[in-house]
This record gives structure tokens, sequence and C-alpha cells, in this order.
């Protein structure tokens, strides 16, 4: 885990859509940075020199890299990023006023999203292979593109085998054999769990809680992946992508379907 005093130049004609995303939570759902990015941006002071500065916590190399191709280059210019250690950047900057006064740390957005941040759950999510292509789920939200991982949120009292296997019958439609889990990190905060599926069977279909969030500005789409073009799409979180495209060829061939 890192901390980062960042500085750069807000973009003023999109500020106001900006602020409108983070009253809207917007920004939440981009797995695993959503939370810290918009804890950060609502509590984003403004220098007289017109320089928007806050402080982030990262886990990206470089910083920032995930926040910047999400969502942080749309809104602003000449981004940079200085280590400090945690409440080091906020200490610095408390005297300035606000880049969103109205989301400031007193506000009910800023601190829903303090909250939400600490109940933050562990997470299991489920690699599925069948010849060459990889299942995905494609996100449109905002005007942004990006595709993660089936898998979901681990219930109290629940193993992450357990959770793997609901959350992928919940959003896929399929029953799935865990041939082993692959890896266990944390990321921003989360503990995650990744399985690799062995077999699966079932009619592809998406469903649970996020198919009724769905419309034509928060898009989820199931698709099927080629593995050679893995590299040459936006597959959050980076660190993921970097660890699938590194598998063994003998480890991917273990998932089938039929």
């Amino acid at each position: 885990m890192a901390y980062y005093l960042v500085r750069a130049i807000a973009k003023r004609e999109l500020l106001n859509e900006l602020k409108k995303s983070l009253e809207q939570r917007a920004f939440e759902e981009l797995h695993p940075f959503g939370r810290a990015l918009s804890f950060g941006l609502c509590g984003a002071r403004i220098a007289a020199n017109g320089i928007a500065l806050w402080e982030e916590e990262d886990y990206c190399s470089p910083p920032l890299a995930e926040e910047r191709a999400a969502v942080l280059d749309k809104y602003f210019d000449n981004l940079q990023v200085e280590p400090v250690k945690l409440g080091e950047g906020w200490h610095r900057i408390q005297k300035l006023p606000f880049l969103f006064p109205d989301l400031n740390t007193e506000s009910k957005t800023h601190a829903n999203l303090k909250s939400s941040r600490k109940s933050a759950r562990s997470r299991a999510a489920v690699i599925i292979f069948d010849d060459h292509k990889i299942l995905l789920i494609y996100r449109f939200k905002n005007g942004r593109e990006y595709y993660v991982l089936p898998g979901g949120g681990i219930e109290k009292n629940e193993t992450s085998e357990e959770a793997a296997l609901r959350e992928i019958k919940e959003e896929t439609g399929l029953d799935v054999t865990l041939a082993q889990k692959l890896w266990e990190f944390k990321n921003y905060g989360y503990l995650e769990h990744y399985f690799l599926a062995s077999n699966f069977s079932g009619k592809l279909k998406f469903g649970g809680p996020e198919l009724k969030k769905m419309s034509e500005e928060n898009v989820y789409r199931l698709v099927w992946i080629s593995f050679s073009k893995l590299n040459q799409i936006n597959l959050l979180p980076v660190e993921i992508k970097n660890r699938i495209l590194n598998l063994k060829p003998g480890i991917r061939n273990q998932s089938q379907g039929y």
C-alpha cells in the first residue's frame, strides 16, 4: 500500500460533470480503486494557482495508472504524484479551500464513502477459459469502457470457494467446478481470491443484482475474449490482467465446458 499527494490541473469545463458523478457515487463500482478515488476527489482542495490537490491511496505501478485510464485523465491535466505517509498529504493541504465545497469532509457523501471503505468486503472471482477464450464482463458506465472477471463480495459466514460458486451462478448462469485457487492478495483494502474453473455447464445468461442497474449508461454484458487479444483490452484491475497473461498454457487448458 502506498499514499501520494496528487497535484493536477482541473479541466474547468468538466468540473460540474465530475461533481455530479461524485454525488451519484458513479465511480465506486470501478473495482478495486473506485471507493478510494471517490474519497480522495470529494476531499480535494484547490490552490490559488488553480492546481487541485488531494491524497490518494494506490497500489499501481506506475502510480494511479488504473485511476488515470478510467477517470482522472478525462478531468485533469498535468497530473503529478508525490509519495507521502498516510494522512500527511491531507495535513499539508488542510488550509486550502475545497475543490467541491458541497462534497467536503463534513458532507454526507464523503461520510458515506468513508463508511463504505471501512466496510469493504473480501471478494472472490473465477477465471473461466474455453477454447483459448476467457469469460469476462464488459462494462460501459458514464462513457468509460472496461472489463472485469465475474465474481463479487464474500458474505458473512461464507468461504471464498462458496462465494465464488454463488457469484458465478448469479452473474453468468453457469455451474462450475473449481480446479484450484490461483491467487490471494490484498488490493485497495480488499482481500481478493481468484479461482480457476476446471469445468462448467449451463446456459450463459447475465443475472444477479447488477441486472436491475442496467441502462444505456450502465451496461453489463458477458463476453468471451480471445486470450490473444487480452492485452489489448482494459481489463481491471491491471494486477490481475498481468497475472492472467503470465499463466502457463498448461494451467489455462485445465478449464473447459461440458
